[in-house]
């Protein structure tokens, strides 16, 4: 079985698709969506996920609870075990570095990141 990790930064890209210089931080987060920036880095995950179908038995996915990759998992038919990580109301960088030291310990073959440049 390959062993694939997935996170997914739910807040990424908001503030780039409306000319702000990134999604970091709540203030700017709330300007973007005030300028109509959306969330997209679900979207993209499952997109990803779908063309991983055909091979989903030949995969083992392992990843974080909630908008962080088990949403969009489940939603291509996939049945992802979830880390045991606890997750802010709003996700930052602190969930997704919990995230990476978990990964760390589960020895995966390629571990999938969607959504940020950093």
């Amino acid at each position: 079985m390959f062993r694939l990790g997935l996170i997914i930064n739910p807040i990424a890209g908001v503030g780039g698709a409306v000319g702000l210089k990134g999604s970091d931080g709540e203030e700017i987060q709330q300007q973007a969506q005030a300028l109509g920036g959306s969330y997209k880095s679900e979207l993209r995950a499952a997109a990803t996920l779908e063309l991983l179908k055909p091979f989903a038995d030949e995969i083992e996915l392992f990843t974080c609870p909630t908008n962080m990759g088990q949403s969009a998992a489940e939603s291509c038919g996939f049945n992802p075990s979830i880390i045991d990580i606890s997750l802010a109301a709003k996700t930052t960088e602190k969930d997704t570095q919990q995230a990476v030291l978990k990964f760390n310990e589960l020895h995966l073959d390629l571990l999938l990141f969607v959504g940020g440049d950093g």
